[in-house]
């Protein structure tokens, strides 16, 4: 990744965390047929997904 490219993102950082979060959301309103057919997958990987959320922030 050229210099050039890092700064640009390191500028529009908050719009990028914006973006990624808007995606984050949409995301997690969408069906989850997964939940339907394997619920205890479902659990762990959302189990998954919320410890690494908490360690993130």
């Amino acid at each position: 990744m050229s210099y050039q490219v890092e700064i640009s993102n390191l500028a529009n950082r908050a719009d990028i965390d914006a973006d990624l979060e808007a995606e984050s959301a949409a995301f997690d309103t969408m069906p989850q047929p997964l939940q339907a057919a394997d619920p205890a997958l479902y659990n762990k990987l959302m189990a998954a997904k919320a410890a690494r959320q908490q360690v993130e922030s």
